[in-house]
């Protein structure tokens, strides 16, 4: 299944032009993703068992195992193995390179850039071309920003996964 060692993938940062905080109670809201800035995954074999995650801008690193389940970017992991009994199989060993230049907490989308990136990394390391598509990464990056946030709007996840502008209205969305 694996198609390279190394792979990797990117997904924007975005900013929110009109609308911000009413589009959690179901208002419109216009979203363009921010390309100047972006996080970036890298997918790397390793000869040994086990996943390590290694948050570059951070200067930390964890081995999936020892990770809490209640991690974003280690359910996040977790999650992408569950979605095909193939892929629950793996026991590759392999290093997950997160890096970003999105200013954390800064309300321009990096948890759920980085989580796009994660997914579509693995999903082109894997080869699954089912998981690589913006309606599975935007759908999977929401499940992880359920942990980030409660109960966001969707529209982060909308945003860089799909990677255009969008009008957005809770549960519904356009794009350009």
């Amino acid at each position: 299944h694996i198609t390279e060692k190394r792979t990797s993938a990117t997904a924007p940062g975005k900013i929110i032009l009109f609308g911000e905080h009413a589009v959690v109670y179901g208002q419109p809201a216009i979203a363009v993703p921010v390309d100047a800035v972006t996080a970036r995954v890298v997918v790397e074999t390793l000869d040994e068992e086990g996943i390590e995650l290694v948050l570059r801008d951070l200067g930390e690193s964890v081995w999936l195992h020892e990770a809490l389940d209640d991690h974003p970017l280690s359910r996040a992991v977790r999650n992408f193995f569950r979605q095909s009994p193939e892929l629950a199989m793996m026991d590759d060993g392999l290093r997950l390179t997160f890096t970003s230049s999105i200013p954390m907490a800064g309300g321009m989308g990096s948890g759920a850039a980085l989580t796009a990136a994660l997914f579509r990394s693995l999903a082109r390391h894997y080869n699954v071309p089912s998981l690589a598509t913006d309606d599975v990464i935007s759908d999977m990056t929401y499940e992880i920003e359920r942990l980030y946030h409660g109960t966001p709007s969707g529209i982060d996840n909308t945003v860089v996964a799909y990677n255009t502008p969008v009008y957005f209205v809770r549960d519904l969305f356009y794009s350009d």
